[in-house]
């Protein structure tokens, strides 16, 4: 029935009942008609306009289970428009004010775990980190935005640890997510004035970066939106946020082996390092290393790479952020 749509347009007739149960297992709570909506028409499937049918294309069909679609039948024109927030997100309800003291302690700022909205299949983790992106871009805290989840050290985590979206020919079963988090986060803070929308990614960003586990999503990519007027500030971003990575370096140094770009056993490359070094390596050009300087800390073991850093850091250059005006940026 699906493969007749492919590149087309299809209407939709859902079964919302056991959609919804899905998306409430995968939320951990029971999902709201409104939470249901909003994870829909985040994906493209939208109201059709006339009660009860849906309008999507043929690529989003896979994301529902084929029990889920009761029937399905061209669509004529465009996809409908939405009228909806930036941040129409699904959001987990507050804990009840008699259940906060009870509520799990935030998240420890210096140990080494990671909060269980991590872990999963790419839809599971998909929906629970546009949740918790929400929650935190509401409460302007990490800490309370994870407080009462699960915890999960990383050496006890199933599976790679995912820097990119793992290929259908991947290995099956439970992995830790690390690639959407930045994304999730542009699109949550999003703001009509984008001086203000910059402002707010930065300062969360930031402050996600004093945690183990924002800074495990941060090893490939923790980049901003850019202001077009080029006020914006990737040397004194890159200067505050790179001691936050190397926190954690030895760490992450000794996870080497568990890094994964989702790509089967012996196809592409691996993950290992220098790979997971890329957001360290960028941060390191923009204040100004040496093109000798950033071949030797790709030449290195994960460990000796990170003292490299921490030694040029110390440097009057890496203090200061000059930049080396043969360095292309």
């Amino acid at each position: 029935m699906l493969g007749s749509f492919m590149g087309d347009l299809a209407k939709l007739t859902l079964d919302l009942v056991k959609i919804t149960e899905r998306i409430s297992a995968t939320l951990g709570h029971p999902a709201s008609a409104r939470e249901v909506t909003n994870i829909l028409t985040d994906r493209g499937i939208v109201p059709s306009g006339t009660a009860g049918e849906w309008v999507a294309y043929a690529s989003e069909l896979e994301y529902f289970e084929p029990d889920e679609i009761l029937a399905a039948e061209p669509y004529q024109g465009r996809l409908p428009k939405v009228d909806s927030e930036p941040e129409s997100w699904a959001m987990e309800p507050e804990p009840p004010t008699s259940t906060l003291a009870d509520a799990m302690m935030p998240i420890p700022t210096d140990e080494f775990w990671i909060p269980s909205c991590l872990i999963g299949t790419t839809r599971e983790v998909d929906l629970r980190l546009k949740a918790l992106a929400k929650r935190t871009v509401k409460l302007s805290d990490w800490g309370k935005a994870v407080a009462g989840m699960e915890l999960v050290h990383i050496d006890n985590a199933p599976g790679k640890l995912l820097l990119d979206a793992p290929s259908p020919f991947f290995e099956k079963g439970d992995h830790v997510h690390l690639y959407e988090m930045n994304q999730i986060l542009m699109y949550a803070t999003e703001r009509p004035d984008r001086h203000e929308w910059y402002r707010t990614q930065r300062v969360m960003t930031l402050r996600g970066l004093d945690y183990f586990w924002f800074c495990l999503t941060g090893l490939n990519s923790v980049d901003l939106i850019f202001l077009q007027d080029g006020t914006d500030d990737p040397q004194g971003f890159a200067r505050e946020a790179l001691p936050k990575l190397l926190r954690w370096w030895e760490k992450f140094s000794l996870l080497n082996k568990r890094f994964s770009v989702g790509l089967p056993e012996g196809v592409g490359t691996s993950g290992h390092w220098p790979f997971w070094g890329a957001q360290v390596y960028r941060f390191c050009r923009e204040l100004g290393m040496s093109e000798q300087d950033l071949d030797t800390f790709e030449a290195l073991d994960p460990m000796a790479a990170g003292r490299h850093v921490e030694r040029w850091l110390k440097t009057a250059a890496g203090v200061s952020g000059t930049k080396d005006q043969n360095t292309p940026k």
